[in-house]
């Protein structure tokens, strides 16, 4: 089924942007497998450490001082 109401056009996902490697950090044996999905703490230790991290219902970000 189509968003746009037409019987023939095929349902399409919205387009994502590839994050990249997993960093450097992490170690070996822990990138030998698949990753986690849906663990809040990635936000923590991935990229700058701003990114919010949403753990229903509540709503954690990080600073350089404090946990919020």
């Amino acid at each position: 089924m189509a968003l746009t109401g037409e019987k023939d056009e095929p349902f399409l996902l919205p387009s994502m942007d590839y994050q990249g490697d997993p960093p450097k950090f992490f170690s070996s044996d822990l990138l030998s497998s698949p990753l986690p999905t849906h663990s809040f703490f990635h936000n923590f230790v991935e990229a700058d450490g701003h990114n919010s991290v949403y753990i229903h219902p509540y709503l954690s970000k990080s600073s350089a001082s404090c946990l919020h």
